[in-house]
């Protein structure tokens, strides 16, 4: 029977969180060009881990929606969850009874139609 240290599943969590950050610096250099042009890495992957962070807040934890979370960071603002602007996004992440993955729909929804 295979049995993992808790240091083993700690290094695996830090090994996946490397290969996520790694991969999001590419999506933003490529889907943000204009805005992360004159980013250095480590300020990118300053603001990406902040993202991740911030997400978990609002148990936005599967990494799909975590990227869709950061884009919003980068479409919205960075402090768009608490920002008077938008604020119906906040409300909508900080809904208890919506799933995580319906959070940020709803967010995208609203965005695309512009209501």
């Amino acid at each position: 029977m295979l049995h993992i240290r808790q240091e083993q599943m700690k290094v695996l969590g830090e090994h996946m969180l490397r290969k996520f950050e790694d991969y999001m610096v590419g999506h933003l250099r490529q889907d943000f060009a204009d805005q992360v042009k004159n980013t250095p890495e480590d300020s990118l992957r300053s603001t990406i881990q902040k993202g991740i962070s911030k997400a978990e807040r609002y148990d936005i934890r599967i990494e799909y929606n975590v990227e869709r979370y950061i884009d919003l960071m980068f479409m919205l603002g960075h402090d768009f969850d608490v920002a008077s602007g938008t604020k119906w996004a906040g409300e909508l992440l900080n809904n208890k009874d919506m799933p995580p993955d319906e959070k940020i729909n709803r967010i995208y929804y609203r965005l695309e139609n512009k209501l």
